[in-house]
C-alpha cells in the first residue's frame, strides 16, 4: 500500500471509529463525512452541514425538540438552510472490512497478459 492511500485509509477509519454511535442513523454529511446537527422547521427534522452548505430531511415528528421551539426559531432556520443543496447522508460501512474495501481498490488486470496468450502453460 503506498503512503498516500494509507494515510487516506488511516484518516477515513479515525474519522468514522464512532461509526456504530446513534447519531450516524441519520447519516452523516456526504463530503466531509462529518456527523452534523439537525434543525427543525415546524415538525420536520433537517440535518445540515453549514460547513459544506449541504442538507437532508430526516422525517417528522421524530424528535420532540420542535415543541420547545418558536415559529421565529423555525423561520429562521429557514433562512439558514434554504439555499442549502439537498444531498443524500452517508452511512458508515457494516462492517470495518466493507470499510476497508471501500477505500482500497485492487489494481486491474491488463487487458493482455503475456502468460494467457491462448498458447497454454509458459514451460
Amino acid at each position: 500500500m503506498s503512503l498516500p492511500i494509507f494515510k487516506r485509509l488511516w484518516n477515513r477509519i479515525r474519522l468514522l471509529s464512532r461509526w456504530d454511535n446513534h447519531e450516524t442513523y441519520f447519516g452523516r454529511c456526504p463530503r466531509c463525512l462529518r456527523e452534523v446537527p439537525y434543525m427543525n422547521i415546524g415538525r420536520n427534522h433537517w440535518f445540515v452541514c453549514e460547513r459544506d452548505k449541504v442538507r437532508w430531511w430526516a422525517g417528522s415528528n421524530l424528535f420532540s425538540s420542535w415543541h420547545d421551539e418558536t415559529e421565529a426559531d423555525w423561520e429562521r432556520n429557514f433562512e439558514t438552510i434554504k439555499d442549502f443543496e439537498d444531498a443524500k447522508p452517508y452511512y458508515p460501512p457494516a462492517t470495518m472490512g466493507e470499510m476497508i474495501g471501500n477505500l482500497v481498490r485492487p489494481t486491474q488486470q491488463p487487458e493482455y497478459s503475456p502468460i494467457d496468450d491462448g498458447a497454454g502453460v509458459p514451460f
